[in-house]
């Protein structure tokens, strides 16, 4: 997917084309924007979307209606889960594919994804829309079910396992811990068919510093609907009408573009064979596509 799927250059008005077209309706919402990101809520929501209105007080609802989108698919937790021949059932967690609170990494920006960035003007009343969208962080379609440590293998407060996964240079390591060797090829099973492996920082690159991290390239992503939306707001014939100036109706349109940019990122983290991806939810995820893509150049 390219960002011209989702919303095009802005040139000549096209009404078919244009995130304000048409007219917005005099209805209220309120949207849930970065700082809001939960991934309880999240899981919740995507076993029962119907339920975002109720759990995300105020969001637009999904009902396929008059400038509503299409209702979400169900995406009920794996079940039964994949499970590992020595290890037992893998854990899943919701994942936010446009994450909300996440930092950059400290030499790309000091940042947050989603949670103050500048697109996120185009959901929550104030300078440049009159009223929120509704948009959730929270939405179905802004999730996904991630694999990761065993069940038999995650620690939880009060709940320490025989064999622990305990994250790397622990300060007290259990004797009994899981090696690296384990580590990497529970992970590596998990990533044969599950997608990427949620395990650790989100904020990765390589040693080499020439894979961009996860959340710089969302946030780029972000950047550049932001970008079309400003210059479709200077052709739109609507926000051309008296007064000229913003804030603008809401263009709930938006709320749309943002979940298509999370299915572009679905497609690429969960869907898509390990050698392909180019940037990483996890060090786990980043080590098993270098390995694949290093096999595939020694057999040339």
């Amino acid at each position: 997917m390219e960002m011209g799927e989702i919303i095009s250059q802005a040139s000549a008005h096209h009404p078919e084309k244009c995130p304000f077209c048409p007219a917005a309706k005099d209805e209220d919402f309120v949207s849930h924007p970065g700082a809001k990101a939960t991934g309880t809520v999240l899981g919740k929501i995507m076993v029962a979307p119907d339920e975002l209105p109720s759990q995300q007080g105020g969001a637009r609802p999904k009902d396929g209606g008059e400038q509503r989108q299409a209702k979400s698919k169900a995406q009920p937790r794996p079940s039964p889960p994949l499970s590992h021949p020595e290890f037992g059932p893998y854990s899943y967690e919701a994942h936010h594919l446009i994450p909300g609170k996440q930092r950059l990494l400290k030499s790309e920006s000091d940042a947050k994804v989603m949670d103050g960035h500048p697109i996120e003007r185009w959901i929550r009343k104030g300078k440049a829309i009159k009223k929120d969208t509704g948009y959730s962080i929270n939405n179905s379609d802004n999730g996904a079910w991630l694999a990761s440590a065993p069940e038999n293998v995650k620690k939880l407060r009060g709940r320490t396992p025989e064999r622990p996964w305990e994250r790397d240079a622990h300060p007290s390591p259990h004797p009994d811990a899981l090696t690296q060797r384990e580590k990497n090829e529970i992970a590596d099973f998990a990533m044969k068919t599950e997608g990427q492996f949620h395990y650790g920082k989100h904020a990765i690159t390589n040693e080499e510093g020439s894979a961009e991290s996860y959340p710089s390239v969302v946030s780029k992503r972000l950047t550049e609907l932001d970008n079309r939306i400003v210059a479709w707001s200077k052709v739109c014939s609507l926000c051309e009408a008296k007064p000229s100036k913003p804030p603008y109706d809401p263009a709930w349109r938006v709320n749309e573009m943002l979940d298509l940019i999370s299915g572009w990122i679905r497609n690429e983290i969960q869907l898509s064979s390990p050698a392909s991806w180019t940037y990483f939810i996890s060090a786990h995820a980043m080590r098993r596509s270098q390995a694949l893509k290093s096999k595939k150049i020694r057999s040339l």
